[in-house]
Formats: C-alpha cells, sequence, structure tokens
C-alpha cells in the first residue's frame, strides 16, 4: 500500500525527499495567499450576485475581512478534521475533472449555439443536456468513490 501523500513513502532518512518536503512546504506557504485571495473574490462575487440590494455593503474592507476569517476559520477547521489528503485530492480530482471534461464545456456550447443559432438545434441541445447530466452523475459517483474507499 502506499500513502496518498507521496512523499510520506519515503524514509525520514531520505536527504533527497527532505529536501522535497522542505520545498512542498515553502511552495504551500507562498501559494496559499494568492489561492485564498481568489477564494475571498469568488465568494464576494457570488454573494454580490445572489443579493444585488446589498450588493454595494460587501465592498466595505471590514466586511471583506469578516468574510475572510469565516473563510479562514471553516479551512482551519476542515485541514484540522481531514487527516488523510488523498480524500480531499480524491473529491477535487471528481469534481473538476467531470466539470472540465463534460459539465463546462457542453455548458458553453449550448449557450452559444442558444445565443447564435436559436433553439431549433433541439437534437443537438438536449445531447449536450445528457452529456451535462453524465458529468454531474460521474462527479457524484467519483465523490462517492473518495469517500467511501
Amino acid at each position: 500500500n502506499a500513502d496518498s501523500v507521496i512523499l510520506q513513502n519515503y524514509s525520514e532518512r531520505d536527504s533527497l525527499a527532505n529536501v522535497a518536503r522542505v520545498g512542498m512546504g515553502l511552495s504551500i506557504v507562498a501559494s496559499f495567499p494568492l489561492m485564498f485571495s481568489g477564494l475571498r473574490e469568488a465568494v464576494i462575487t457570488l454573494i454580490k450576485q445572489t443579493d444585488p440590494p446589498h450588493a454595494a455593503d460587501w465592498d466595505l474592507v471590514w466586511k471583506q475581512d469578516a468574510l475572510s476569517v469565516v473563510l479562514l476559520s471553516v479551512l482551519t477547521g476542515v485541514a484540522l478534521v481531514v487527516q488523510d489528503a488523498g480524500i480531499v485530492v480524491g473529491l477535487v480530482g471528481a469534481i473538476c475533472g467531470s466539470a472540465v471534461i463534460y459539465i463546462v464545456p457542453c455548458t458553453l456550447y449550448a449557450s452559444a449555439i442558444r445565443s447564435f443559432l436559436g433553439e431549433e438545434n433541439g437534437p443537438k441541445l438536449l445531447w449536450l443536456r445528457l452529456l451535462t447530466a453524465f458529468g454531474i452523475v460521474l462527479a457524484i459517483a467519483g465523490c462517492y468513490s473518495a469517500l467511501a474507499y
């Protein structure tokens, strides 16, 4: 059996593996602020789109700071609870893989067909909807597989 974090499969006395561990740690520490900033901005945009009357309120710095504290607390809580990184990797792979291969391309193409060619392309739109539904089913099955095994 192999550990889900590949560097844990190497001996603690392996100097090259230790260099790689330090490099991974530095990479995570350096990239986390960039990824977190993108997450916070995406959540703020989502909140603004779902609640347009209060969209201007989310331009206030104190609200963005409060949201940052909440998001960091949730992420820290998940990191404390989930001990196996393989679960996270499996969930991300299941969701993002299905989204990139089936859901997003089919949805974009169906939207383009509807916008530029009209609704008369019924069979093609039906096929795209079926592929999108298939992608959603695969994402759910992948999440189940990541959590169950």
